[in-house]
């Protein structure tokens, strides 16, 4: 008997858990599979905490005390690292507010309270605070206060100080991080929403900048920490957008927070207000394509969700919908990347101008950089990209 795939064990356990498919389907595909695959892949895809704690709190599932060991520790370091970033919270913010700066608390710990049965299931890898941008200097001198130390990415040829330059130009997020004993603990001061570089022709087809985040908050709680955060209507085009255009569509964690946004407070969020709040036609795709990907993936018809195709007719590009349906469970890839943004606008004419931005337009590509700081020669910027491309699928090719 052939054996199921570790992905559709994962999906199973979706259909399962939102209860569109009975649980002996679960259970006859854990004995089907590579067991030991199949506990590394929850691990890898940051659902460890909230199947071990479906194995621990709900016996009946009988999925084998092996998985329960194999997912064990990596549970009990998700409720640590929670934990460690929770105190970190406290400190920031409470700094933050006794110096009067208005800020968001984005992701991960914002999406806790009504959604997790406690802040501990889910996986944490840092910590996301929005700002003003005319406060970032003062923010940047209390992180210093805190023992924080801007970071790069791994990537960028070139200084520290020419990064934060750069990054602090034209990006709308500055990266810092701070040590305790063992952990790292990673903080992402955002002044931007939207995570996209300047001059790409998607900041006018989505225009989240524009939104007024700061306008629609609410208090919230993780643990014991206390701090603001988006409300709800909002909170869901954050992620949405976030999942669309940050990851393109990739990674099981950011759907999971959908997925239970939507089972939760479907009935409850503003409808009306979230597809005025969306603004462009572009950006009502992207939320239809999330709903259709929760209805496909997890068999999940949320109570007063409105259907997919009130936000976009399903008009695409052959297996443009399939490619992102793919993109769930596939790993962080800039070919992936590229092609979902050229994909995701409505119009040919705006994939067109997408494309044409990242083959010639040197804002696209602003790590790649001459002993000046200055853009490198647009004609190369073609073959850097390909380049890049080509590395990766060696890699993949020399892994497999």
């Amino acid at each position: 008997m052939p054996k199921a795939s570790n992905n559709e064990f994962i999906r199973t356990f979706l259909k399962v858990l939102f209860g569109s498919l009975p649980l002996a389907e679960l259970q006859r595909q854990w004995l089907e599979c590579d067991q030991e695959a199949v506990a590394q892949d929850i691990t890898k895809h940051g659902l460890a905490g909230l199947v071990y704690h479906q194995i621990r709190s709900r016996p009946e599932w009988n999925l084998s005390p092996h998985l329960a060991m194999a997912l064990k520790q990596p549970a009990q370091m998700i409720a640590l690292q929670t934990a460690l970033y929770e105190r970190e919270g406290i400190k920031i913010t409470s700094r933050l507010e006794a110096e009067q700066i208005p800020y968001l608390v984005l992701k991960g710990f914002s999406l806790v309270e009504g959604l997790y049965p406690n802040s501990a299931l889910r996986p944490i890898s840092d910590l996301d605070i929005y700002i003003r941008r005319s406060d970032y200097a003062r923010v940047r001198d209390i992180l210093r206060g805190l023992g924080y130390q801007a970071q790069m990415t791994a990537d960028f040829r070139g200084s520290l100080q020419d990064y934060q330059q750069i990054a602090e130009t034209y990006c709308s997020e500055m990266q810092y991080s701070r040590n305790l004993g063992q952990f790292k603990i990673n903080l992402d001061i955002h002044w931007g929403i939207d995570g996209l570089w300047e001059g790409s022709p998607l900041k006018a087809l989505f225009p989240i900048e524009a939104y007024p985040w700061m306008s629609y908050t609410r208090r919230t709680r993780a643990g014991d920490w206390d701090f603001n955060a988006l409300g709800w209507e909002m909170q869901f085009l954050h992620i949405v957008s976030h999942f669309a255009l940050h990851h393109q569509f990739q990674g099981v964690k950011w759907f999971l927070d959908i997925c239970l946004m939507l089972k939760t407070l479907g009935l409850e969020l503003d409808w009306d207000l979230i597809r005025q709040m969306a603004g462009t036609p572009d950006f009502r795709k992207a939320i239809a394509v999330v709903l259709r990907m929760v209805e496909d993936e997890t068999g999940l018809k949320p109570e007063g969700v409105p259907p997919w195709q009130s936000f976009w007719n399903g008009k695409a590009i052959p297996g443009e919908y399939a490619f992102y349906r793919r993109r769930l469970f596939s790993p962080v890839s800039k070919r992936g990347q590229y092609m979902a943004y050229m994909l995701l606008p409505l119009k040919h004419r705006d994939k067109g101008r997408v494309l044409g931005y990242y083959l010639f337009d040197p804002r696209a590509v602003p790590h790649w950089r001459v002993g000046s700081s200055q853009p490198g020669r647009r004609w190369w910027q073609p073959l850097y990209l390909l380049y890049r491309a080509g590395q990766e699928m060696a890699g993949r090719q020399k892994k497999q």
